[in-house]
């Protein structure tokens, strides 16, 4: 203890006692404070799995029913855009497609995507059909919501299994030569329908 501090004690008529205690509690004081646990860590966040991109009514991935062709030539790929007849100056139809997705291709009316033609067996349907299936394959997939008709080229031994809602805005048929998928196109109900695409 200090003599100044001792000085102070006496002539506040303390004893010494008293200013130990004090000397205690503030040695005390000065102890370091044990840390308090840390907290256990938060288990790390699972994040859902996200599914593989699949084609859906309304596109595939970035490429979608009712996009610009603006939009699709600021996609990644070189975008390729032909028009049923360049001299038209409306260019009413059309179809593009981008090198970063082969087997896909977009078919324009005016500047908007209307339709997805799908001719490679990489794209499967949210449902998991796709180019190559059997038609046994398809009908087990999508049950009663699929209509069977006769091809309009190549029927009645190919067939257009079409997958529509009534009044639905939306459809897709996939085209058979009786057997297995050869193709399948998805987007507007009335493009769909187009046998010949822009023709």
């Amino acid at each position: 203890m200090t003599t100044w501090r001792a000085l102070l004690c006496l002539a506040a008529g303390a004893t010494l006692v008293s200013c130990n205690d004090s000397k205690q509690s503030a040695d005390n004081s000065a102890q370091p404070v044990a840390p308090s646990p840390a907290p256990h860590p938060a288990a790390p966040k699972v994040e859902p799995a996200k599914p593989q991109n699949t084609v859906a009514l309304t596109g595939y991935g970035p490429l979608r029913v009712g996009m610009t062709v603006a939009e699709l030539k600021a996609l990644p790929g070189n975008a390729k855009i032909d028009r049923m007849d360049p001299r038209d100056p409306a260019n009413i139809c059309g179809y593009a497609s981008l090198t970063t997705y082969p087997g896909l291709s977009m078919m324009l009316a005016g500047d908007v995507v209307v339709r997805m033609d799908v001719a490679a067996p990489d794209y499967a349907t949210v449902s998991g059909a796709r180019v190559g299936m059997s038609e046994a394959e398809i009908k087990a997939i999508y049950g009663d919501a699929l209509k069977v008709q006769p091809h309009p080229y190549t029927g009645p031994v190919g067939h257009y299994l079409i997958y529509h809602q009534p009044k639905a805005p939306l459809g897709m048929i996939f085209e058979t030569d009786g057997k297995k998928v050869l193709n399948y196109r998805v987007g507007r109900w009335t493009e769909v329908q187009y046998v010949e695409g822009c023709s």
